[in-house]
């Protein structure tokens, strides 16, 4: 039998935002209501006892249009800043009746999300049926009518909407397409360089964001300011697609192959200028022998094979896709402004170039990106037993690309508001709530601007885990509204600021993968942002060049800089400084030992474990904005190891010191917690005091103060705990689904088989 090891990982996070703070004796936990956290009862499980949605007003999201600020930050009409916390609801999950969307919303609502991205209206299935390709009204009516009434009932309760214009839209030979039905979902890449298809983009925009009235609000979405954010479109672009260019189909080639041409003559004018060019870059013979500039007849990497490949040719290539970008967003915002749509405008190309980067940051109001840590993968040549391949390390210990810090630093920009659109860790990873809490702190860290979980399965057939619906996993969801708490009432100012500084020459010669290298992992113990050509100055402490530059060192300071004189950090990562502490969160996490075990982090801070083991995620956050040494109002939540019945994978190689498994069985409901009682008690420490005793190992349970007033949940009935701050005898009011009955109860107390929640306080009689 392995030895278990216990391991522990602090992450606080501190707040001063008096708007944020709870007044002790505020009602936090709403018993009539009765929340219901069993995900196995009940599909619409809410995340916690709290009722987040104190944080929400019906006026926050219908108080005026959104904008940016000179901070870079969206802010209300009034100068008020807004931070967002939000959660997907994709494809046919968006269409249901009108009872589910009202349940929804309800319950987004109470788990403290303020923000709703509608993900995947657009394909055959949602607004843009086959057969309305050509009519003069595009768009479906009835399913038009669902997502009217999302942003009504989300209106309703003070969530605002993010909506999509191109995601998985197919465009059709009966538009007008040549080639239409074999462009792919969202036709990538073409959909930002051809006239036809962005032509069609602006007739869907027009419909449904102007010309179309949501007969539940009077308003247009162009006039409704519960619609914060637009999209323009969802992961295009000639980058995201660069290694493929060869692939590009006709008649589109040409088109391509002629506007490439057409930009290389007004930048060089001749053939001979060209060839010059580009053999300074290091190529002796840069143009193979049919190419000609006067001919136009100069090939893009990759599509003609026989022409040689230079750093000059891939540079100006990345130069090019920029600038086709850019007027794709500039047509694009100069006509939707046009229209009437004010709200600020973002679009995903690919957001690891940092030639894309600037592109969005050049045109757009803010910058969007993804995030996912484990994301199955699907190769197309697994066996057939494999359903898919996934990495199960612990993102707390994770090195590399796909860690939090670098994902949420990379694509920061000085100036403009980060949202990160899409985010999960998936599962089948093991590591799913370490993940999602330490996602969440380093989101609050970094001061991003918009966190949106991916995603929410809306439909009534679902009940069990799977890759990225959060609805049925008490390891995601359960922890989401604790989360949400944390981050978006966060207001962390860290003592330094690096700016990770490019010059030109430096986005057209970083390549992808560029924006996720060693320079962000400086997010340790300060805040990060990349600084591009045409940003406004910063005034940051450190710096850390580019290579271009570092040899353009003094000009490029000057221009970055407003008057301070900040370090250039010459090496990494040895000046990366020890993490901050803060003071209103923290969580700590329980595992076996082994090959995919971390070490015990060396810091003990809010949360530990005074005696027992600990098997699974506990998290403790500050309910009325205070540090943890005072704090009257707060939540303590654990989750267990979570999986289907009858889930099954196998260890499939060793990578860097994290395995990735071959997912064999998917397995079915109901979803298994790991919870059992046990003989030996668990006992939770916060800040020094004792808090719970508790006899259960693995499951899930919660318990929240309110003053001197305790709520409790668990998913193993009949467990026993002790509360150490009451005296031995207490108060406990069952919640049953219609009753309620309180009894005097002598500790440890035992919770009730049939109990939804049970609240317990000093006794008030003998009686």
């Amino acid at each position: 039998m392995r030895r278990r090891r216990h391991w522990l990982l602090l992450a606080a996070v501190s707040v001063a935002l008096a708007a944020h703070a709870l007044p002790v004796g505020a009602e936090l936990v709403n018993l009539e209501a009765r929340p219901h956290l069993d995900v196995n009862s009940t599909h619409f499980a809410d995340s916690s006892l709290v009722d987040f949605s104190r944080h929400l007003s019906p006026s926050s999201a219908s108080g005026g249009i959104l904008s940016v600020d000179r901070d870079g930050h969206f802010c209300t009409p009034d100068g008020t800043r807004v931070r967002f916390w939000g959660i997907n609801v994709a494809k046919d999950a968006v269409f249901q009746s009108h009872a589910s969307i009202e349940a929804m919303a309800d319950l987004f609502a109470r788990a403290g999300f303020n923000l709703v991205r509608l993900h995947h209206i657009d394909d055959v299935g949602g607004l843009l049926p086959r057969e309305r390709a050509g009519l003069p009204q595009r768009i479906d009516p009835d399913k038009l009518d669902a997502v009217d009434y999302w942003v009504a009932a989300l209106g309703e309760r003070g969530i605002w909407v993010y909506l999509d214009l191109l995601d998985y839209r197919t465009f059709w030979e009966e538009e007008g397409v040549a080639n239409g039905s074999l462009l792919g979902r969202g036709a990538k890449p073409y959909a930002v360089f051809s006239d036809r298809l962005i032509e069609l983009q602006v007739q869907y925009a027009r419909q449904l964001l102007v010309e179309h009235t949501n007969p539940y609000t009077g308003l247009s979405y162009a006039e409704d300011p519960t619609v914060a954010l637009v999209e323009l479109c969802d992961e295009n672009g000639l980058l995201a697609s660069e290694d493929e260019w060869r692939r590009i189909m006709p008649p589109y080639r040409r088109e391509l192959i002629q506007r490439w041409n057409g930009w290389l003559q007004d930048k060089y004018g001749t053939t001979e200028q060209l060839v010059s060019a580009w053999r300074s870059s290091g190529c002796p013979q840069p143009l193979a022998g049919f190419e000609s500039l006067a001919a136009g007849t100069v090939s893009l990497p990759g599509v003609a094979l026989s022409a040689p490949m230079s750093a000059g040719r891939r540079a100006d290539a990345r130069r090019f896709a920029a600038r086709v970008h850019r007027e794709y967003f500039q047509h694009m915002c100069q006509v939707l402004r046009g229209m009437g749509v004010q709200v600020p405008i973002s679009a995903v190309t690919d957001f690891e170039y940092p030639a894309d980067l600037f592109a969005v940051a050049s045109e757009l109001d803010f910058v969007a990106s993804n995030y996912y840590f484990a994301h199955p993968l699907f190769k197309p040549d697994r066996p057939s037993e494999v359903l898919a391949y996934f990495e199960s390390g612990n993102p707390l210990v994770a090195r590399g690309p796909d860690t939090a810090r670098r994902r949420l630093c990379g694509p920061r920009v000085a100036g403009k508001p980060l949202v990160i659109r899409e985010w999960n860790v998936c599962w089948p990873s093991p590591y799913r709530a370490e993940g999602l809490l330490q996602t969440a702190r380093c989101a609050a860290e970094q001061d991003v601007d918009g966190m949106i979980l991916f995603s929410y399965g809306c439909q009534q057939d679902s009940g069990k885990l799977s890759y990225f619906d959060l609805s049925a996993d008490p390891a995601r969801w359960g922890l989401a509204g604790l989360a949400g708490e944390m981050f978006r009432t966060a207001n962390i100012k860290h003592d330094s600021t690096v700016c990770v500084v490019f010059s030109e020459a430096d986005l057209w010669h970083s390549g992808d993968g560029t924006l996720v290298d060693e320079v962000y992992d400086l997010a340790a113990g300060a805040q990060v942002v990349n600084w591009l050509p045409g940003c406004p100055p910063v005034a940051v402490d450190r710096v850390y060049l580019r290579p271009d530059a570092r040899e353009r060192k003094a000009e490029i300071l000057a221009q970055i800089t407003s008057g301070n004189r900040p370090q250039v950090i010459d090496h990494l990562p040895g000046q990366i400084p020890a993490p901050r502490l803060y003071e209103r969160f923290g969580f700590i996490s329980g595992q076996e030992s082994g090959t995919d075990s971390a070490k015990a982090d060396s810091e003990l801070g809010i949360l530990s474990v005074g005696s027992g083991q600990l098997d699974g995620t506990l998290a403790w956050c500050s309910l009325d904005g205070a540090a943890v040494e005072s704090a009257q109002a707060w939540i303590l939540k654990h989750v267990g190891r979570c999986r289907n019945t009858g889930q099954r994978s196998r260890r499939h190689f060793v990578k860097a010191g994290s395995s990735i498994y071959a997912l064999l069985e998917d397995g079915i409901a109901p979803v298994l917690t790991g919870g059992r009682r046990t003989q030996q008690p668990l006992s939770v420490v916060v800040a020094g005091q004792d808090v719970l005793t508790i006899y259960q190992s693995g499951g899930v349970w919660e318990l929240v103060r309110d003053g001197g007033e305790w709520f409790f949940y668990s998913d193993v009935p009949g467990v026993r705990l002790e509360i150490p701050a009451l005296p031995q005898r207490v108060d406990v009011t069952t919640f049953t689904e219609l009753e309620q009955e309180t009894r005097l109860v002598t500790q440890p107390l035992t919770y009730p088989p049939e109990a939804l929640v049970v609240r317990v306080c000093a006794a008030r009689s003998e009686d």
